[in-house]
């Protein structure tokens, strides 16, 4: 189900700037003029006063103002603290913040301008409610802030930080709200809000307390190249990040989502995709103890997901939050993705078997069958890595790739851990059609520590090419449970293809 607001027009405002005032003076003094006396005398009194003191006056303390746009205290008011900012912005091209918490009562526009809060020893708390506290254009930085939307900034497509222009960087920053998120309100941490922004950067940033953490807007494409990298995203009550058009989020930790995304309940995720064509680069991140499930991927293309370690599905927050329950990672109705080298954790939650949230989609039976009847002990099961395909959508889960990851699934009797799972229809086209171009392929992965290791429906490729004794591991580009699952088709299917 989509859980993302639709997309505005985005307002840009500029006010009238400050000047700054520079005086400076430098006194130079002549030197004295070396003089003789000519003394007829014979004792020859020669006066040969060169005045070495040179009264030359450098005046080195140098009588400069301090520029006031580098000096910016708080002020009475958040209307003359925005307002004094915002000049300095505008007309100066910076404004370092010295230290304590500035109130303002609108947004500030940061275009081809610094903004600094000295270290995060500037707070900016907003007391308006216009629907972003900072709006970063074009060739902007902002750094070194903790920016608090203080239960007050619209959440009409509102984000503590829209980004609309390029080539701007936010870095060293905290985003989010002293209040935490309330009932209804759902304001984003960061939104990448304009489809036409390029290359903008968010790094090293602290991201909580919110309901989204981080939204890339639908329609930006993979030449757009925007960035989160280094951040440290958590306590959101929906989805960390969602990519609803194309962005990119490395080298990043994100942890306890998702708790009421106030949908049905839905349970959020560290990352969610939904109805995405242009795809996204998730690469080099921890993602872990999230609601539902930590990875949620549905109706996307061209994702690359790589070296991530996902674990901790089904986290219930010491049983405050008891309908949590989820899988690993999950790729539904998708296509043309790339999933490898990751680690993908379900282990040791037995709130995470399937019949927890139950199967809306059917994807875990044949038309007719028993509910949960594809899976190794039914609705006891728990899952590390789903792929499916709904069993009214033919023909949408084909040409994924699967190569080098661990898919790890374990959980106390009754309760089985299954490594991963593939549905009914994958790897088919609409009429049911199977081809290189439609199966998915599954290469060098292993459910190692797994109860049971995999449920292999549909039609996909499992390193048909090679023999996969099972004698040793690696063993070309066998899967390590390969050789379990000779009763099924040549390509290592179990036999379970269609709905």
């Amino acid at each position: 189900m989509p859980r993302l607001p639709c997309l505005p027009p985005v307002l840009l405002a500029f006010t009238a700037a400050c000047g700054a005032s520079f005086e400076g003076e430098k006194d130079r003094d002549s030197a004295a003029v070396p003089q003789t006396d000519i003394d007829t005398d014979s004792d020859a009194d020669t006066d040969s006063d060169t005045d070495s003191d040179a009264d030359t006056d450098t005046d080195t303390d140098g009588d400069t103002d301090p520029d006031p746009c580098m000096i910016l205290e708080p002020l009475g008011s958040a209307a003359e603290n925005r307002e004094a900012i915002q000049a300095c912005l505008d007309r100066e091209g910076r404004a370092l913040l010295v230290g304590g918490t500035y109130e303002i009562d609108g947004t500030l526009h940061v275009s081809a301008a610094s903004l600094d809060g000295n270290g995060q020893a500037a707070t900016l708390r907003m007391t308006g409610t216009p629907n972003s506290l900072v709006t970063v254009e074009d060739d902007a930085l902002v750094q070194g802030l903790r920016l608090d939307a203080n239960g007050r900034v619209d959440d009409t497509n509102g984000a503590v930080v829209h980004l609309v222009g390029s080539r701007s960087t936010v870095r060293d920053a905290w985003i989010g709200d002293q209040l935490g998120p309330a009932a209804g309100y759902h304001l984003t941490g960061v939104y990448f809000i304009d489809a036409s922004s390029t290359g903008n950067l968010v790094e090293d940033v602290e991201i909580t307390n919110l309901f989204y953490g981080a939204i890339f807007v639908a329609g930006l494409p993979a030449s757009s190249a925007n960035r989160i990298s280094g951040a440290l995203i958590h306590g959101t009550q929906c989805d960390g990040v969602t990519f609803a058009g194309y962005g990119e989020l490395v080298a990043s930790t994100l942890y306890e989502s998702g708790w009421d995304c106030e949908n049905g309940p839905i349970p959020g995720a560290s990352v969610y995709g939904l109805a995405n064509p242009d795809g996204a680069l998730i690469q080099g991140n921890a993602m872990s103890d999230d609601c539902g499930n930590v990875l949620d991927l549905d109706d996307v293309q061209n994702f690359v997901v790589e070296d991530n370690t996902l674990s901790g599905p089904g986290y219930q927050w010491e049983g405050w939050a008891p309908w949590c329950t989820g899988n690993g990672a999950v790729l539904v109705d998708s296509s043309y993705n790339s999933f490898e080298r990751n680690v993908v954790e379900n282990s040791g939650r037995s709130n995470n078997r399937v019949d927890q949230f139950g199967d809306p989609n059917a994807l875990f039976h044949a038309r007719g069958a028993p509910e949960y009847s594809d899976l190794p002990d039914g609705g006891d099961t728990a899952i590390g890595f789903v792929l499916a395909q709904r069993p009214g959508s033919p023909g949408t889960t084909v040409n994924n790739s699967f190569a080098d990851n661990e898919l790890r699934a374990a959980c106390t009797a009754p309760c089985v851990g299954l490594g991963w799972f593939a549905s009914r229809g994958t790897g088919f086209d609409a009429a049911g059609g199977w081809s290189a171009s439609t199966t998915n392929y599954f290469v060098r992965n292993s459910p190692y520590g797994s109860n049971q290791g995999s449920k292999r429906c549909g039609g996909n490729w499992y390193a048909a090419n090679d023999t996969c004794t099972g004698d040793t591991w690696p063993e070309g580009d066998c899967n390590r449970d390969d050789d379990q699952h000779d009763g099924g088709d040549w390509a290592r299917n179990d036999d379970c293809a269609a709905y």
